[in-house]
Order: C-alpha cells, then sequence, then structure tokens
C-alpha cells in the first residue's frame, strides 16, 4: 500500500485509489498516483493506494475480497 503524501499531518478526509489495468496490471506505485499528491495535500486529503492480487492467477471474488479487505483496513 502506498500513502500520499506521506508527511504525517492532520487531514480532512481519505482517498482510496484501486489501480485499474483489469486486474491484470499496476500497482500501488504508478506515478499518476504521485501525481495527485500536490493537488490532495492542498485539500487536506490523504490518499492511499491499495494493493490486489492480479489475474489469472487470482480471479473473481479474490480480487474484490482483496479490495474489501484493504478498505476495512483503512477505515478503521
Amino acid at each position: 500500500m502506498a500513502v500520499f503524501p506521506s508527511a504525517h499531518r492532520s487531514h480532512a478526509g481519505l482517498v482510496i485509489f484501486i489501480h485499474g489495468g483489469g486486474w491484470s496490471v499496476g500497482g500501488p506505485d504508478s506515478p499518476l498516483y504521485r501525481d495527485w499528491a500536490a493537488p490532495l495535500e492542498k485539500a487536506r486529503l490523504r490518499a492511499v493506494s491499495i494493493e490486489h492480487r492480479l489475474i489469472p492467477t487470482f480471479q473473481g471474488e479474490q480480487l474484490l475480497a482483496d479490495v474489501a479487505d484493504a478498505v476495512r483496513y483503512l477505515m478503521q
């Protein structure tokens, strides 16, 4: 899981990024997420880019379970 911005400051909310690519490519270290760091910091929002398993090794409910688990963890 990647967190943007990484500084420990008070934030007003959380944005959760789930990388695309048809469940087959991508990851939380994508430069796309780093591009959002400055606007999110200005808005006092923290962003988290989660990881999930990829196809074809994993399918359907396993992929959705990864996302649901990550969201539950972040909402604690």
